[in-house]
């Protein structure tokens, strides 16, 4: 799943790689309880370890099976965390909408997951029956069904964004760049206040590299260089300059603040105050 969420190349390929250690792991311990006699399988208790002669390595190696899904699963999540940053990263380079280059969504579910961690560890210390009926059955399950619905929601809601089909129209050809003005503060700024393309609520980066006859690393390098922000927050700026605009006008003077939050090009009320809340935070004011 966050492999296919936070995909950032056509290219790319899941690596299977990561499933090799897990599957040789449990082929192997699969294989190994089948040669074991019932009879030892008997007297081994999941709480109390009993050394059998003849069959110490199973019995270890049984006992161990929970550290070692601990240490597997810690690995997999530095490895999913590690993405997902590098994910972030990108998104707020290249789209300017709000909803889409926030992860708080994804976090949730990452939050869920760790509540979930504890409930093996629960085993040792509690009576068997009642945590198979209870507490190793029902609150995992309630756990999942809540990460689920989660994921559903924001798939529905379209909370992300996949960037492997815009990412390709990246180039432009030496002949179309022939007839460009050279990249700079006055060009995009000109552009900017005089097409006001940050109205447009779903922009992304990619919607300009044409117009300014450059490539979308180079445009975002520019960004940040420039102005210190990135793409989205530099977007976002623009339109709470309009928002504080159209804001002071007669002819919106009984408007609702939604209202004019939807004509500034921002898609939602969270979106505005979530940018609010970043800008102050960068110490960025609007000249």
């Amino acid at each position: 799943m966050i492999f296919k969420l936070t995909r950032l190349r056509t290219a790319e390929q899941f690596s299977y790689g990561y499933y090799v250690v897990p599957l040789i792991l449990a082929g192997g311990y699969c294989l190994w309880f089948a040669f074991i006699p019932w009879r030892v399988l008997l007297l081994m208790d999941a709480k109390d370890i009993q050394w059998i002669e003849g069959y110490k390595g199973f019995i270890f190696f049984d006992y161990s099976r929970f550290y070692i899904r601990m240490i597997l699963s810690g690995i997999y999540l530095y490895l999913a965390v590690k993405r997902i940053i590098r994910y972030r990263r990108e998104i707020v380079q290249y789209s300017s909408n709000m909803e889409e280059t926030s992860l708080v969504w994804l976090y949730q579910i990452f939050g869920v997951l760790f509540l979930v961690t504890p409930f093996p560890i629960l085993y040792y210390f509690i009576d068997s029956e009642v945590y198979k009926k209870f507490i190793g059955l029902l609150i995992p399950l309630l756990f999942i069904l809540i990460v689920n619905v989660t994921i559903c929601y924001h798939i529905f809601k379209q909370n992300f964004i996949l960037l492997t089909e815009d990412i390709i129209a990246d180039r432009l050809s030496e002949q179309e760049k022939e007839f460009r003005e050279p990249l700079s503060h006055e060009v995009v700024s000109r552009y900017m206040d005089e097409k006001k393309p940050y109205l447009d609520p779903n922009l992304k980066i990619t919607d300009l590299i044409t117009i300014f006859g450059t490539n979308r690393t180079y445009l975002s390098s520019f960004i940040n260089t420039t102005y210190g922000l990135n793409f989205s927050m530099y977007i976002n700026r623009y339109r709470r300059e309009e928002f504080q605009r159209l804001k002071n006008l007669p002819e919106y003077k009984n408007a609702e603040e939604e209202e004019l939050v939807y004509l500034s090009g921002f898609r939602s009320l969270q979106s505005f105050k979530r940018s609010e809340k970043i800008l102050k935070s960068l110490a960025v004011h609007v000249e």
